[in-house]
């Protein structure tokens, strides 16, 4: 990516909590975690990032707002896929990469990783 997404304007902060959709091309790519000093702490693994872009609308927004759930501030992916609803995903500078920022929710309401 080069730049941090925070030098991009998302608001991203050193020791803030982001989740990232696992791509073939974000893996080798994943040390901008480093270089914004950020934390990983959610993924959708690489293999079923397929099956995310290609739900519906209302199945992507659970999806996330699990990952909000957790903690996460943000969603990054390395790219969009032809034909993925866009609504919320913001370029990342002059890069490949988009984020999608995510709203807190109520302490409670997100599902733990480990209680599927």
């Amino acid at each position: 990516m080069g730049r941090s997404p925070k030098a991009c304007g998302l608001g991203i902060h050193s020791g803030d909590r982001i989740s990232r959709i696992s791509t073939m091309s974000i893996a080798p790519r994943a040390y901008w975690a480093r270089l914004a000093g950020v934390r990983i702490i959610s993924a959708i693994p690489f293999g079923e990032e397929y099956a995310f872009w290609k739900a519906d609308a209302p199945a992507q927004r659970r999806i996330l707002q699990v990952l909000a759930g957790w903690g996460a501030k943000i969603v990054i992916t390395a790219e969009l896929p032809p034909g993925a609803n866009r609504q919320g995903w913001l370029p990342i500078g002059k890069t490949s990469f988009y984020g999608h920022p995510l709203l807190p929710r109520e302490p409670g309401e997100g599902e733990s990783p480990g209680s599927r």
